[in-house]
């Protein structure tokens, strides 16, 4: 459990981990939640945030377009 967090957001992440394209291996699928970023760093790469179950924070870098990440719809 994240006793860290506060929820302060009423966003709820739920474990569903992420796929590679190099292997098809899906890897974290109890352990936490990727989602893709509209923020793209090259034409082959895009940013995403990683939730972890266990952590509070909010890890940051970039993955392969072709790998399967959570995507989240925000309403303006």
């Amino acid at each position: 459990p994240n006793y860290g967090a506060s929820n302060s957001s009423d966003f709820n992440a739920l474990p569903s981990g992420a796929m590679d394209d190099y292997d098809y291996f899906f890897y974290d699928l109890t352990f936490g939640a990727y989602y893709w970023t509209s923020t793209g760093e090259s034409s082959s790469y895009a940013y995403y945030r990683y939730l972890s179950y266990d952590n509070s924070g909010i890890f940051r870098s970039y993955k392969d377009k072709n790998d399967a990440l959570s995507v989240r719809c925000v309403k303006d």
